[in-house]
């Protein structure tokens, strides 16, 4: 049997099955560009992302000894004008008195306070030469409290107002001992001291 389809047919369904493929993979080709813009796009906002994580990150510190200690000579604190209020050292400085320089007598490491004037007013640490460590309060000036202790031997505790007059309460290599110490106006010191040792016992003395 003949077949009844005309041979310009034939050539006119095959065009079409030619085009409809080629408008099949174009569809394709355009919805895989698609994809690979977004996957670009992506990882361009990752490497972004991770940029700026890197660089603001702080860096871990190992946690070892070497890492966790600020080791220094001298540390200072000034106040908002720029007066020095604390000193941390090893040394630290001869003491401040009214814009000058005033001989401590021996070296001290530890820390001194300064009021607005950069005055000391206090100080704790240790002395070099006896080899003690005290606490001082300080007038403007003028020593007025000190506890202090040696390196053996002994402690003491000693108070005085403006005029001298002093007492004193401390223990050392002989015993315990109370000092009440009256300063004279025009008329001599008077003093009562009381001390306890193995030897003498109680002594009072005026």
């Amino acid at each position: 049997m003949k077949s009844t389809i005309a041979p310009a047919e034939k050539k006119t369904h095959g065009t079409e099955d030619v085009l409809h493929q080629l408008s099949l993979l174009n569809q394709k080709h355009n919805k895989l560009k698609k994809q690979i813009n977004l996957l670009v796009g992506l990882f361009g906002i990752a490497l972004a992302l991770g940029f700026v994580s890197f660089t603001g990150k702080k860096p871990k510190l190992v946690n070892t000894y070497e890492h966790n200690i600020l080791k220094v000579r001298g540390l200072i604190v000034t106040d908002s004008n720029g007066v020095e209020r604390v000193w941390i050292g090893a040394p630290a400085p001869d003491p401040l008195l009214f814009g000058k320089r005033i001989n401590r007598g021996e070296g001290f490491n530890g820390i001194l306070m300064f009021d607005k004037t950069g005055t000391e007013r206090s100080g704790y640490g240790t002395f070099d030469e006896s080899n003690s460590v005290g606490i001082t309060l300080d007038e403007a000036g003028r020593m007025v409290a000190n506890f202090m202790a040696r390196d053996a031997g002994g402690v003491k505790l000693t108070i005085l107002d403006e005029y001298d007059n002093q007492i004193g309460i401390g223990t050392y290599n002989k015993g315990p001992y109370i000092k009440l110490l009256k300063r004279g106006a025009g008329s001599p010191d008077k003093l009562l001291l009381i001390r306890a040792d193995s030897t003498q016992g109680l002594n009072l003395m005026r």
